[in-house]
C-alpha cells in the first residue's frame, strides 16, 4: 500500500576551503546503529494537518538537531520515495557544529519482546559532506534529492572531463585541461591571463586562493572574474551570488587591483584585475 504522507526538511550547505558541503543526520536507534552508507539523511519528518510544509522542515530540523535555523530557504525539487512518500526540502546556506548536537528522544521496545521500553535519540549524530561523500552515505541523496544551489554532481561527468574531450575533437594541441582543487588551482607558472566564470562563489576561502594564483602568474598578467549579478533573473540561488563590491575588497586583500569594469554582460559581473605593486 502506497502512503499518501508527506515530509519535509531542511538541507544546510555551507563553502568551506574542500569545497562545497551539506550537512547530514545519522538516525538513532538500535536498528540502525550498525549502518551507515545509504543510512545517512537530511533532518526531516512527517508533516502535521494544517502544517505548512516550510514550517514543518523548520520544526523538524529543530527537534533533531536542537538548533534553529535562519536565511533564504531555497525549494528543492520533491523526491517521492518507493513507499509513496512525498519529501519536500529546502536548502538553506547555514553552519553548525556537529559536537553541538541535541535530538529528541523517542521510545520503542528493547531488546524486542522484552517488555522493556528504552530511550534513543532520533539522530544521534551529523556530519559535513562533499557531495560525491554525501550521495554514497544518504539513500535520499541517491535518489534525486539535487541541490539546485550546486554546481556539481558526483553522478554527472565532471566538467574536467569535458574540458579535455572538446579540445581534442577541435584539434588544438596547445591546450591542457587541468582539474584544480578547491583551494589550489593547480596551474603553470608564467600565466598571461586567467579567466574564472561562474567560479568565485565555489571557493571557500577566496583571499587565499587569489593569492596562491598570483603566484602562477607574470607581473603584468590580467585576472578576470565572470559571475553572476545580485539582481540576475537568472544564475544560481540568491545566497550564493556575490555582489561586485565583495569580489573586489577580497580580490583587492589578495594583492590586486581593478582594472576595469565591463558592462557587456547583462547579468554577470566582468571585472578584471591586474597584480598590484607590490602585492602578495
Amino acid at each position: 500500500m502506497r502512503s499518501n504522507k508527506s515530509s519535509a526538511g531542511l538541507l544546510l550547505f555551507r563553502h568551506a576551503a574542500e569545497g562545497l558541503q551539506v550537512m547530514l543526520v545519522h538516525p538513532g536507534g538500535p536498528y540502525w546503529a550498525r549502518k551507515d552508507l545509504g543510512a545517512w539523511s537530511i533532518p526531516k519528518g512527517e508533516i502535521e494537518p494544517g502544517e505548512e510544509p516550510l514550517a514543518a522542515a523548520r520544526r523538524e530540523f529543530e527537534e533533531e538537531t536542537g538548533a534553529r535555523v535562519d536565511g533564504e530557504f531555497l525549494p528543492l525539487p520533491p523526491v517521492r520515495l518507493r513507499s509513496g512518500k512525498q519529501i519536500q526540502a529546502w536548502a538553506v546556506r547555514a553552519d553548525f557544529d556537529p559536537a553541538t548536537l541535541r535530538s529528541n528522544l523517542f521510545t520503542m521496545e528493547w531488546p524486542p519482546k522484552s517488555g522493556e521500553q528504552r530511550a534513543f535519540p532520533e539522530a544521534d549524530r551529523a556530519g559535513w559532506f562533499g557531495l560525491p561523500r554525501r550521495a554514497k552515505r544518504s539513500t535520499l541523496a541517491r535518489r534525486r534529492c539535487s541541490m539546485r544551489c550546486s554546481s556539481a554532481s558526483a553522478r554527472k561527468p565532471q566538467p574536467h572531463d569535458a574540458a579535455a574531450r572538446r579540445p581534442r575533437r577541435l584539434g588544438l594541441a596547445n591546450f591542457a585541461a587541468v582539474l584544480a582543487a578547491p583551494d589550489d588551482p593547480r596551474l603553470p607558472d608564467g600565466l598571461d591571463c586567467v579567466l574564472l566564470v561562474n567560479t568565485d562563489r565555489h571557493i571557500g576561502d577566496r583571499v587565499a586562493y587569489s593569492r596562491r594564483l598570483a603566484a602562477r602568474l607574470k607581473p603584468q598578467a590580467t585576472v578576470a572574474i565572470v559571475d553572476h549579478r545580485r539582481d540576475s533573473p537568472a544564475g544560481p540561488p540568491a545566497a550564493m551570488r556575490l555582489a561586485a563590491e565583495t569580489i573586489v575588497a577580497e580580490t583587492t586583500r589578495a594583492g590586486y587591483a581593478l582594472a576595469a569594469e565591463q558592462a557587456f554582460r547583462p547579468r554577470q559581473h566582468f571585472l578584471v584585475f591586474r597584480r598590484a605593486p607590490g602585492g602578495s
